[in-house]
């Protein structure tokens, strides 16, 4: 046979295997696809019965402990395994001494979470904003603007364009506003153009804040701090938080996946996120933890000893501790979170505010002892894959990670809820894809009996 023809015979078998190759492929990812459908119609593993009238409060705190229960049973068998991976921050190896505390379980039933929104006509995709002295919000957008927006009639104004996509928002002590870009790094709003003062004896409503802060004025310019850190480019910033020495943390919550492809991040099982500081006066950037599961909220402690990031798909919150004998280490705050842990900021007066983006994912604690499924289905369109459940839940959490406060929203109404930042008896809420911003009213304390 003319070895022309053994050529081409020989190259139609290798297009033929190709095709054939190619063909399995496509047949597993459909049968993923309809693992992950059948998933779907399971639904998450925490959504929570809401107390009816029909209904006893007897019979429903009973349910609502069951299915918290369940909940908890699953996260216990993932943390186990991929999603509960404790020991891979970089170093910190062995360093994680014990088990953080749990998620909610003394309040079944929660609190309910009653949420309004204003400014739905200029604001879009909210996800954090910061708080100035006259108690109006600072906030980024889905197109990169960075707005006010006062809170007593949602009238807004544009202060800048990142260029980029804003997430976290906070305050220097020089009143520049300090933004993780997810696409343009660690960025500042510069406060040299002029400042507004707050006035003399006004009334200051964000605990834990300083009434001298200077309110950004419009017209600031936007530049870059950090854009890379170790000679890796930062490729995902997300939470930012400063220190009371005025130290910038924040975190980078993936070395893989940008924006665009969160899911591939939650899939793949293989974490790359980074909490790392800044050093404004020397320009020095430091990584503090390497190897978290999306890292996300970042929250410092007023004296800055410790600093909190949120592993998003780990469900718990992680504690860095700057001071003491326990400096360099790190732990879980709070752990078996009952849905994924987003923003998480600190009031002033001993709480963080915790937000859970959407309940916890039968699929993901499902397929936690199957990385290799997870990653096959991480090539799957994000479009064929469940969307977030629509239920809004913010946690309170103490200085020392116990669950305090559970207000709950399964009708949605405003979800999914990625930060919470209280005001005086209000607590505002910002969201990836809502348009407006979210506003609660917190419980009244209960009086103590005599």
């Amino acid at each position: 046979m003319p070895l022309r023809r053994l050529s081409h015979l020989a190259l139609v078998a290798r297009s033929a295997f190709a095709a054939r190759a190619t063909l399995v492929t496509l047949a597993a990812l459909v049968g993923l696809a309809a693992l992950v459908a059948l998933a779907a119609l399971v639904g998450p593993a925490d959504l929570v019965p809401v107390a009816t009238a029909e209904a006893g409060p007897a019979a429903n705190a009973a349910a609502n402990a069951a299915a918290d229960a369940a909940a908890n049973a699953a996260a216990d068998a993932a943390a186990d395994s991929v999603l509960g991976l404790g020991d891979n921050h970089a170093g910190d190896r062995g360093n994680r001494r014990n088990r953080g505390n749990r998620g909610p379980t003394a309040d079944p039933a929660g609190q309910r979470l009653s949420i309004e929104r204003f400014a739905t006509e200029s604001v879009v995709g909210p996800e954090d904003f910061a708080i100035e002295p006259s108690g109006d919000l600072v906030c980024g957008t889905a197109d990169g603007r960075i707005l006010r927006v006062r809170v007593t009639d949602g009238r807004s104004e544009e202060l800048a364009q990142t260029g980029g996509y804003p997430l976290g928002l906070a305050f220097d002590r020089h009143g520049n506003l300090l933004i993780a870009d997810a696409h343009r790094g660690l960025l500042s709003l510069d406060e040299h153009r002029g400042l507004q003062s707050p006035a003399q004896g006004r009334e200051f409503p964000n605990l834990g804040e300083d009434p001298g802060l200077p309110t950004p004025a419009p017209g600031g310019e936007v530049r870059a701090l950090v854009t890379e850190e170790g000679g890796a480019a930062l490729h995902f910033t997300n939470g930012v938080a400063i220190g009371a020495s005025g130290a910038v943390y924040f975190s980078d919550s993936s070395r893989r996946h940008g924006p665009e492809a969160v899911h591939r991040e939650a899939l793949d099982a293989q974490p790359s996120g980074r909490l790392l500081r800044y050093d404004p006066a020397t320009g020095a950037v430091d990584r503090l933890l390497d190897g978290l599961f999306f890292a996300n909220g970042v929250a410092v402690d007023p004296e800055e000893r410790f600093v909190l990031v949120a592993e998003t798909f780990a469900y718990r919150v992680t504690r860095y501790w700057l001071q003491g004998a326990q400096a360099g280490r790190s732990e879980a705050f709070v752990e078996d979170l009952p849905g994924l842990p987003d923003g998480i900021s600190y009031n002033g007066a001993g709480v963080y505010w915790l937000a859970l983006f959407a309940p916890r994912s039968r699929l993901l604690d499902a397929l936690a002892h199957w990385p290799s499924v997870r990653r096959l289905l991480a090539w799957l369109p994000a479009s064929l894959l469940p969307a977030p459940e629509r239920h809004g839940r913010v946690l309170g959490l103490d200085i020392e990670g116990r669950v305090v406060h559970d207000l709950r929203d399964p009708a949605g109404t405003y979800a999914p809820i990625s930060s919470a930042r209280q005001v005086g008896p209000w607590l505002y809420l910002g969201s990836l894809t809502e348009s407006g911003i979210g506003r609660a009213a917190l419980p009244a304390p209960e009086k103590e009996s005599n």
